[in-house]
């Protein structure tokens, strides 16, 4: 039974992903090791209408596992001009593994359009205009791992708070990384957000703190 759904499912994930490059799309796969597959979606070029994204509606009958045993997922990166409203409609893409979002211009409100992704592994929020309104909306997310903040209107506190709230995802941030009560940061860290870091009673355990800093 499960061979001949996969079929089924393979059938029609094909013949979506064929809409998806007729309008500016791409989607590579990458096999690994067990025959685990990642799809690799980029409407980075996209040239379809709001409702065009409908065609990724088939993505989310992917089975989404272990790769290395296996099985498959999906990561997906949206354009610039993605809306908060766009958001309505990858919010049904339920076994998404990794969502890029890099430089759109979505906001708290778009977020909110994403509550179903609960599969959610990886999420990249660099360049965008969430702030600390959704740290308890990001926290909620018990998949995820990986979290890409840098260049957003989330403060310093907002980012200690998120690993105290999911002490499996690491913060990416300007300048650093946190994870747990973990801070790491980067030579080149900003003087003033290294100042507001230390100013944070959460972390415990703070590494490379740049020699220059005063």
């Amino acid at each position: 039974f499960r061979a001949s759904y996969r079929k089924q499912v393979d059938a029609m994930v094909a013949l979506a992903l064929g809409r998806i490059r007729a309008l500016g799309g791409t989607c590579d796969q990458q096999w690994l090791k067990g025959s685990g597959v990642i799809y690799s979606i980029d409407l980075s070029q996209w040239r379809g209408e709001d409702e065009d994204l409908q065609y990724l509606l088939p993505i989310c009958l992917i089975p989404n596992e272990n790769p290395l045993t296996g099985d498959r997922y999906v990561e997906l990166t949206l354009n610039s001009q993605t809306t908060d409203d766009n958001l309505t409609y990858v919010g049904d893409l339920t076994s998404l593994w990794s969502l890029r979002l890099a430089g759109v211009s979505i906001t708290d409100s778009g977020l909110q359009h994403l509550e179903k992704l609960n599969q959610l592994w990886s999420l990249d929020l660099s360049g965008t205009q969430v702030s600390d309104r959704s740290i308890e909306n990001l926290a909620r997310r018990a998949s995820l791992n990986q979290l890409d903040v840098s260049n957003t209107r989330i403060t310093p506190a907002g980012i200690a708070k998120l690993p105290s709230l999911n002490e499996h995802v690491t913060v990416l941030f300007t300048g650093g990384s946190a994870t747990g009560t973990s801070l790491e940061l980067e030579e080149e860290a900003n003087a003033a957000v290294i100042k507001n870091f230390l100013d944070t009673p959460h972390f415990v355990t703070i590494k490379a703190v740049p020699a220059s800093f005063t």
